[in-house]
């Protein structure tokens, strides 16, 4: 499967003789062994962490090795569903985000965070289209919705978002008779960033426009930081956060006027066509514990 991965995705030469050396220098190690052998079984990816960083030092190059080399699991797994090969390599291209944003961050061929690719390997995670979906119980018995994750993979085009959102609707099973219950947890639709930092009218504006927004987690931290500046965020050091995009300049200023970080939390529901915003009641039993 390293091979047919090799073939499917345009990687840089360096990064896959970085990949196939070294998968031969670990593929006979016991603790490599015994790593797929916990993806095999259905193990915590928090747990099989644990094992592959005693491999070796260089963890983010080990998780994609391991990633990559356990492929086949994932396959078989596609396979015994009846889920399409189409969605299983959309699904797998995550990975060349991921290993886009680790060389961007740390400067080396790998994959953060490992745990991110258990949803993947325990089929509730799913690329389709232009986003990524995960069926997500919450805390009324029964009572489930569809997570959305947007994957770093070029433009947030609003005609790809409802692209999107009417293949989820028919690959999974509908979470409240004929509609469809999404939810979505993210810096790009935290309403305190809308006209300061998106432009109305913009994609990334259109698409959380969407969500019926009902919290925004606050983060001192700027955890997200990673994503615009790729790197870790320091609040005594702004003035050190690159402004090459306009993204990272308008960020940059808000940052500098005092403003709040955070996360918008939200949901909507879908009839396959249209987009409802929820009501109270809908959140209520979806979200509060």
């Amino acid at each position: 499967m390293i091979n047919q991965f090799i073939e499917k995705f345009d990687l840089l030469n360096e990064d896959v003789n970085i990949l196939l050396s070294t998968y031969e220098k670990i593929k006979e190690n016991p603790v490599y062994k015994k790593v797929i052998k916990m993806i095999d079984d259905g193990e915590k990816f928090k747990e099989i962490e644990k094992e592959i960083v005693l491999i070796s030092e260089n963890k983010y190059t080990l998780f994609v090795v391991v990633l990559v080399s356990a492929l086949d699991i994932m396959k078989k797994r596609y396979d015994e569903n009846g889920i399409s090969e189409e969605i299983f390599w959309d699904t797998v291209e995550d990975l060349t985000y991921k290993i886009k944003e680790c060389k961007q961050m740390y400067n080396t061929f790998g994959i953060e965070p490992f745990t991110w690719y258990e949803g993947f390997f325990t089929l509730r995670t799913f690329k389709l289209g232009r986003l990524e979906f995960c069926r997500v119980h919450y805390y009324t018995e029964g009572e489930y919705v569809i997570a959305v994750h947007i994957p770093s993979c070029g433009p947030l085009k609003y005609e790809d978002v409802l692209d999107a959102y009417k293949r989820a609707y028919n690959f999974f099973d509908k979470t409240h008779d004929s509609l469809m219950a999404f939810s979505c947890s993210s810096w790009l639709i935290n309403p305190n960033y809308m006209n300061e930092i998106f432009k109305e009218g913009s994609n990334i504006y259109k698409f959380a426009n969407d969500y019926k927004i009902f919290c925004i987690k606050e983060d001192e931290n700027f955890h997200d930081s990673w994503r615009i500046f790729n790197m870790h965020y320091d609040s005594k050091n702004l003035d050190d956060l690159p402004t090459e995009t306009s993204l990272q300049r308008a960020f940059v200023k808000y940052l500098k006027d005092g403003k709040k970080t955070g996360s918008g939390v939200g949901a909507f529901m879908f009839d396959g066509k249209n987009i409802l915003k929820c009501e109270a009641d809908v959140i209520k039993y979806l979200f509060v514990k």
